[in-house]
């Protein structure tokens, strides 16, 4: 992974691990209200709130 593409790498990473394809399920229903708001190199912003579906 070279330095030009990990910025994207991590959000294909992130955007797998919120859908379920990659992970556990605990992973999945816990991340699953995670937004990302802003991605830069060295800097991810999120918006989360946690589901009824992660607290059962």
């Amino acid at each position: 992974m070279g330095a030009d593409n990990s910025l994207e790498t991590s959000l294909i990473w992130l955007q797998n691990l919120v859908k379920g394809d990659i992970g556990q399920e605990l992973e999945a229903r816990a991340l699953k209200g995670l937004k990302i708001t802003h991605a830069q190199k060295g800097f991810l912003r999120f918006s989360f709130i946690v589901p009824s579906s992660a607290s059962v």
